[in-house]
């Protein structure tokens, strides 16, 4: 499915250490305006185009109009795919907002969070599930051996249905450069590669290379 992505603000109350967004907010630190997001909404109007549009960040429920962005949204008849990390004040967001198609929530490993954070997190999705029928939750995949067991203990608690599994897309800011090769086809032709250097820094030789194919 083809799907619109509107990045409300970079801004985020979490640090994920995969995030490839996570360096934005310094060289992004505003936000939308509504203005600038009603006339995203015409235009997609205008051209007829009936996929959702996904609001991403950083974090969506930090933009400081977000009740508004979904009133816009339902005024000019766009679903919204609502992308969230669950650590959010419940009160202050309009979950039940007919505008939302779907629920997109970010799950780590609960070794990930604070007591505090897992908390609202549970509390927040059990929330959402009495008075919202479709909750996707979104596995990123870290490593080959990445754990997804605490996913499935919570899908089968809380009945949810939906998993969407995520490649990272690394930070190329500061000293990560991403280089394509795109003839460098060791899964097949055409398949092309893609270097990943982390750790850039002439002065302090400690490069480290990742290949991605």
């Amino acid at each position: 499915m083809k799907q619109t992505i509107v990045n409300l603000t970079y801004s985020c109350n979490r640090s994920c250490s995969y995030c490839f967004a996570k360096d934005f907010s310094e060289r992004w630190p505003g936000e939308i305006s509504l203005k600038e997001l009603e006339s995203i909404f015409k235009w997609i109007s205008k051209q007829k185009i009936k996929s959702p549009v996904n609001f991403l960040g950083g974090e969506p429920t930090l933009f400081s109009k977000i009740n508004e962005a979904l009133g816009l949204a339902k005024k000019y008849g766009i679903e919204i795919i609502f992308c969230t990390n669950g650590i959010f004040d419940i009160r202050k967001v309009n979950v039940t907002s007919s505008a939302i198609a779907l629920f997109g929530i970010n799950l780590n490993d609960p070794s990930e969070y604070s007591s505090q954070e897992l908390e609202l997190l549970y509390f927040n999705i059990k929330n959402i599930r009495k008075t919202f029928k479709r909750i996707s939750f979104r596995f990123n995949i870290t490593s080959i051996t990445a754990s997804y067991k605490y996913l499935i203990d919570i899908c089968e608690r809380l009945n949810i249905y939906e998993v969407e599994l995520s490649t990272i897309f690394p930070s190329i800011s500061g000293d990560n450069v991403l280089i394509g090769a795109h003839y460098d086809d060791d899964n097949g032709s055409g398949s092309g590669s893609a270097y990943f250097y982390e750790n850039l820094n002439t002065e302090v030789p400690q490069t480290s290379l990742h290949k991605i194919e």
